[in-house]
């Protein structure tokens, strides 16, 4: 199985509880919708595939729900570097006051440009992970 990132865990798991409120035959219908089969749907739902922001997006669209809600990104979620960011993009900070790189920081400007919320997480989240990786 491949190792999936936050957004995809959250995505699948949310996927599936959407699946099991609508109940039987919404997996066979989504993948109707999407012109893709059954088993791509399923190998998201349990984490088997990964998932592309694309297909998710797509899949939110055919299921008439927002994206940022259904990954569970928001405002609060997101933390202080993501809310200083989407600011003017002065004295950024992560989790625990550490100042971002001259690359950290060309990221998020690129991100902020082109990507979006739940990309900048994803990222977010990464430099994070290096961050902790880097003091051991």
């Amino acid at each position: 199985m491949p190792r999936l990132t936050d957004i995809e865990e959250r995505f699948a798991d949310a996927l599936k509880k959407e699946c099991d409120i609508r109940g039987h035959g919404t997996q066979t219908e989504l993948a109707r919708r999407l012109g893709t089969n059954i088993s791509r749907i399923n190998g998201i739902i349990t984490k088997y595939r990964g998932s592309t922001e694309d297909l998710r997006r797509q899949i939110c669209e055919a299921l008439e729900v927002d994206y940022d809600s259904f990954v569970g990104v928001n405002q609060e979620a997101r933390g202080t570097a993501v809310a200083q960011v989407a600011g003017d993009g002065n004295a950024v900070s992560i989790k625990g006051g550490d100042e971002l790189s001259d690359l950290e920081r060309r990221v998020i400007d690129g991100i902020r440009q082109y990507g979006n919320r739940a990309m900048l997480e994803g990222i977010l989240q990464k430099i994070e992970e290096m961050k902790e990786i880097s003091k051991i």
